[in-house]
């Protein structure tokens, strides 16, 4: 019989149920051995080292039934083919234990590294905060995959935490605490200003460098020390813009149209000033 158990690890469902009619029939002995030597190896290690190794004994059209008049001698071909066929397979799968070990291990000895976010992730302004969650995340995912982030001497897995401050700056501030409590240095946010203000004495007195989506010389400027301004500022981009209309398109008066909110609000005083 070829039917494959339903209790055997993947590796052996593969193997038996991909090869099994190539080799001849596998009885319950030579399950047995591919399952011992495979179980519990995961599929993605031994997809490449198995599959390779036993592709050139068994990648082949099945052999048709044999005839019950088959002499000894072409029995005997049969039983030795299924039989080289299952060490193939057990070395492969051997091999690629090993693999998996060495492979966890090294993930295994990695530190962690946390880094947060504080920001809105919910709400009428939560495309800020879900872009910001989503960068991050993907980020941290692709270093992983690579083995990890190497810090001097030690390697580290990144790990995301985030926290929703639904655009309060109240909420902000218990952000960056639990931040704190968890021992991260490291947050990116908040995304509003009055948030980014907010948080300034947490992130000061607990050591955290923030990165916040805030325009505010104050948050940069001596006496405050751990933010760090991650984008270009209105009023590092206006002078430039402003030169530039009023040279080539003759403009001479710029209008603001700003929502009464912290941002528009802020964003709209900064570009004033930069036009004095």
């Amino acid at each position: 019989m070829t039917a494959t158990s339903t209790h055997c690890s993947p590796l052996v469902a593969l193997l038996v149920g991909r090869y099994g009619g190539g080799v001849g029939a596998f009885d319950d002995h030579d399950r047995g051995v591919v399952r011992q030597a495979a179980a519990d190896v995961p599929q993605q290690v031994v997809s490449y080292v198995v599959d390779q190794r036993v592709r050139v004994v068994l990648d082949r059209p099945a052999a048709q039934p044999q005839s019950i008049h088959t002499s000894a001698k072409q029995r005997g071909t049969i039983m030795i083919s299924r039989r080289t066929a299952l060490k193939s397979i057990a070395l492969g799968a051997a091999s690629a234990l090993a693999i998996a070990g060495m492979l966890a291990n090294a993930h295994a000895e990695n530190k962690k590294l946390k880094i947060g976010f504080v920001g809105v992730t919910s709400g009428p302004a939560a495309a800020w905060g879900t872009s910001n969650v989503r960068s991050m995340q993907v980020r941290a995912d692709w270093l992983n995959e690579k083995g990890g982030v190497k810090i001097g001497d030690d390697t580290y897995d990144i790990e995301i935490v985030t926290f929703d401050d639904q655009k309060d700056p109240k909420r902000a501030i218990a952000g960056m605490e639990k931040m704190a409590e968890q021992g991260i240095h490291y947050v990116v946010g908040p995304n509003v200003d009055d948030g980014a203000a907010a948080v300034r004495p947490v992130a000061e007195s607990k050591g955290i460098i923030y990165f916040p989506y805030s325009f505010p010389k104050a948050l940069y400027t001596p006496p405050a020390s751990n933010a760090v301004l991650g984008m270009v500022a209105n009023y590092q981009s206006a002078p430039a813009i402003y030169k530039y209309l009023k040279e080539n398109k003759g403009v001479k008066k710029i209008a603001f149209v700003a929502a009464n909110e912290s941002d528009p609000l802020s964003q709209r005083d900064g570009g004033v000033e930069a036009a004095k």
